[in-house]
């Protein structure tokens, strides 16, 4: 493919003034005329060096722009994935049993406004507490997850998993410890609902959201 450029290249060496093949015969020329010989097949050998490095550059950026970006390309799927395998299995702050005295859970929950930090213990008997945003429809607590919830997870399973087969949990808020019952809301058009009134432009998959009641 690069036949071309190097031929031109190699063409224009040979018609460079005193370059030419020439047979060094001692008894017909001066000692001047010898280094003057030596100079010019050094010039030549840097043209030839300078040529081939371009050469072999051009071959480079071909590789790099054919099968090359393929390869680029699958090792950055490849990074995608993994990246999002960790994400779904490390993005959740996981501390053990919530520390205090339970609170009899109130019949409404709108002091929590638009949303509020608590902690969500699930799995009873060997508890995991996780770190999430608490808000109310109509005085009703709510959670949701992230995005990400549903990703195959390299350890564990994600809190949503957890609840879903185990809806008795404990939701601290503030200082207080309620202990609770979970009901995942999988009706679609309700679902979505409250994703966009929550600010959502589109209701992800992977988002669950669950209603929370006194147990």
């Amino acid at each position: 493919m690069f036949a071309g450029p190097q031929s031109s290249h190699l063409s224009a060496v040979s018609t460079i003034p005193h370059l030419t093949q020439t047979k060094d015969h001692p008894e017909s020329c001066s000692p001047g005329w010898h280094r003057h010989i030596r100079r010019m097949r050094q010039q030549r050998s840097i043209i030839g060096s300078r040529i081939d490095n371009s050469v072999r550059g051009r071959s480079l950026a071909f590789s790099l722009s054919g099968s090359g970006s393929t390869t680029i390309y699958t090792m950055t799927r490849l990074i995608a994935i993994t990246a999002l395998l960790l994400l779904g299995s490390c993005w959740q702050s996981n501390r053990g049993e919530l520390k205090g005295e339970e609170t009899a859970a109130p019949n409404d929950f709108s002091f929590l406004g638009s949303t509020a930090p608590c902690h969500l213990e699930v799995q009873p008997g060997t508890p995991r507490t996780i770190r999430v945003n608490c808000f109310h429809i109509d005085g009703t607590l709510h959670i949701h997850s992230n995005r990400f919830a549903k990703l195959p997870r390299i350890r564990g399973e994600s809190w949503v998993e957890t609840v879903r087969r185990e809806p008795r949990v404990r939701v601290a808020i503030a200082d207080n410890i309620y202990r609770l019952k979970a009901t995942a809301i999988d009706d679609s058009d309700l679902r979505e609902s409250i994703l966009h009134e929550r600010g959502y432009p589109y209701a992800w998959d992977g988002i669950t959201i669950f209603r929370f009641t006194p147990e």
